[in-house]
C-alpha cells in the first residue's frame, strides 16, 4: 500500500499493553508515517486522558506528551534543552533521568532515541521492548493524513 499510495494514508496497528501498575494503555506503530506525531492528530486524542508520542526517521525526531487535548511538553530529542509546554520546564528531573544532557550547547547524539524510548516509560510506565513490538498482535487501520 505504501508503493501505491505514500502520501495520503497511513497503515497503523494497534494493541494494548499494560503499564507498571497493571493499567491499560494503547500502543500505536506507525510505520513509514508521521500521523501519530502530529498535534492537530494526537491533541484530540488525549482529551481526557494521555497521549505520549515518539517519531523518528533519517533525518528528523520529534516527542510529544499531551494531556487532556494540549501540549505538555514537545521537543527535538537532539536539542531537549528547547522544548515547548505545560510541563516544558518541570519535565527537568525526568529528561535527565532519561539520560538528555540539558546543557544549552549540548548536542544528544549519542542516544536521543533511547533516550526518548526511556522519557515515554517514565511517564507511561509502559516497557516498550523489541520483543513487545515484534510478538505483539495489532488491530491494523488505514487512516487518512490531514489536508493541509
Amino acid at each position: 500500500m505504501w508503493e501505491q499510495d505514500p502520501v495520503t494514508r497511513a497503515i497503523i496497528g494497534v494493541t494494548e499493553v499494560r503499564d507498571a501498575d497493571g493499567s491499560p494503555w494503547a500502543l500505536g506503530v506507525e510505520v513509514n508515517g508521521f500521523l501519530g506525531a502530529t498535534p492537530e492528530v494526537i491533541g484530540p486524542l488525549s482529551t481526557g486522558t494521555r497521549v505520549v508520542s515518539h517519531f523518528a526517521n533519517a533525518s528528523a525526531e520529534r516527542f510529544y506528551w499531551m494531556a487532556d487535548g494540549g501540549v505538555a511538553l514537545t521537543f527535538d530529542p537532539l536539542f531537549p534543552q528547547d522544548r515547548e509546554g505545560s510541563e516544558g520546564r518541570a519535565a527537568t528531573g525526568k529528561l535527565r533521568a532519561a539520560g538528555f544532557n540539558l546543557a544549552d550547547d549540548a548536542e544528544n547524539i549519542d542516544h536521543p532515541t533511547a533516550s526518548a524510548f526511556a522519557l515515554a516509560q517514565h511517564i507511561t510506565k509502559v516497557e516498550v521492548t523489541r520483543d513487545l513490538l515484534e510478538t505483539a498482535t495489532y488491530e491494523l487501520g488505514v487512516a487518512p493524513h490531514p489536508a493541509p
